[in-house]
């Protein structure tokens, strides 16, 4: 969600990858998400579905292997 001068909330749909919610994906996501798999840190169920970055229903470490390259063709 997003603060508009109304005073209300605008959702605005959430990149993939992006765990953290900085509308970034860079590698502070990649160590969020690796920190979720290894179960180092409470997540949201939210964080959980973005960590599934290639889409297959499960959030794992071929998610983190997609969100670098990623990264790195950028």
């Amino acid at each position: 969600a997003q603060w508009i001068d109304e005073g209300a909330y605008e959702t605005v749909p959430e990149q993939a990858g992006d765990i953290n919610g900085d509308s970034q994906l860079n590698v502070l996501d990649v160590v969020l998400g690796v920190n979720i798999i290894l179960n180092l840190v409470e997540y949201t169920d939210e964080q959980l579905m973005l960590l599934d970055f290639n889409n297959d229903g499960s959030s794992n470490v071929l998610d983190i292997v997609q969100m670098v390259n990623t990264i790195l063709d950028n």
